[in-house]
């Protein structure tokens, strides 16, 4: 259970941080900060997922939520 989590958040971060890097860099984020602010959106992403997972809430789309 814990890897399938763990291989499920490294493919929701590969398919993401393209995108997420290029909206923070639109919003003015500062290039040595993104990574940072991208890891901290997917963890916040990724303990809602859990959250709703758990409570047995439907989860919806992750682009959505991201």
């Amino acid at each position: 259970m814990e890897q399938e989590m763990n291989e499920l958040f490294q493919l929701i971060y590969e398919t993401y941080k393209i995108p997420l890097r290029v909206i923070a860099r639109r919003c003015g984020i500062p290039y040595d900060e993104t990574d940072d602010i991208i890891q901290e959106t997917l963890v916040a992403y990724y303990q809602t997922y859990l959250r709703k997972k758990n409570a047995g809430e439907e989860i919806g789309s992750e682009k959505a939520m991201l």
